[in-house]
């Protein structure tokens, strides 16, 4: 079973994972709500840029309009978000291939304020999780921070 998987089951911690898309995105989903996590999709495909990323990621997660498209804007409104959810959270991420060739350190940015932001929370909150589905390819493998497991 993979993590991601038996964190869903589990209920507790916080996380970031990169799951194989091996893993059956329908399956997350159903574990998640079977759960009582509230879940999310954020399908990048044919999402290269920053500032699209960060874009699609406000829209999805329902940002504040005033949301500002900027790695601090991100840190700061994803910290509200997981603060003010009030519940357990799925997070999945796919398709961010494309963004992570294109701009591999806005990537690795993108995936360090997810982690660093979950990882803060306070051991008593509801658990947030992000997964980060991966193509099973040579290419996304070489990329930092897109190897498969826990990050």
């Amino acid at each position: 079973m993979h993590a991601l998987m038996q964190r869903l089951q589990e209920g507790k911690g916080s996380g970031v994972f990169n799951v194989e898309r091996k893993q059956s995105i329908a399956d997350l989903e159903a574990a998640a709500i079977k759960a009582g996590f509230a879940y999310f999709y954020i399908d990048a495909k044919a999402l290269t840029t920053k500032k699209q990323i960060l874009a699609k990621i406000a829209q999805v997660l329902e940002f504040p309009d005033y949301f500002g498209e900027n790695w601090d804007a991100f840190d700061e409104s994803f910290g509200d978000f997981c603060d003010e959810l009030g519940r357990a959270a799925l997070i999945l991420c796919d398709h961010f291939e494309g963004f992570a060739t294109a701009e591999p350190q806005g990537f690795a940015t993108a995936k360090a304020i997810f982690t660093d932001t979950v990882n803060e929370l306070p051991p008593d909150s509801p658990p947030v999780l992000v997964g980060f589905m991966l193509q099973e390819s040579e290419k996304a493998a070489d990329l930092p921070g897109l190897k498969c497991g826990r990050s």
